[in-house]
């Protein structure tokens, strides 16, 4: 069996794609630094395009936890604030 590439897939279509293909898997929440929305994979520890026994294999499945834009907003913000301090010390 060769690992599809789920990165970026929501959660049911991952399991779609995994049981379509009689792949064993575990899901599991993780931190979401923001690089894919909620919900959605983050990770497996399967390499797609890795060959595999899918009889043997059970595959960890690490989906998107909640994200937390607090932080790109403070930062943004933090920097508008730099920026505007810049211009005036001119």
């Amino acid at each position: 069996m060769e690992m599809p590439d789920i990165l970026g897939f929501t959660q049911a279509n991952a399991i779609k794609q995994l049981d379509e293909r009689g792949i064993q898997y575990r899901m599991q929440v993780v931190e979401n630094d923001g690089t894919f929305a909620e919900g959605c994979v983050a990770k497996t520890d399967v390499v797609a395009g890795t060959k595999f026994d899918a009889g043997k294999t059970i595959v960890n499945v690490f989906i998107a936890g909640e994200r937390d834009d607090t932080l790109v907003a403070s930062t943004a913000s933090s920097e508008e604030e730099t920026d505007s301090g810049d211009s005036q010390a001119e």
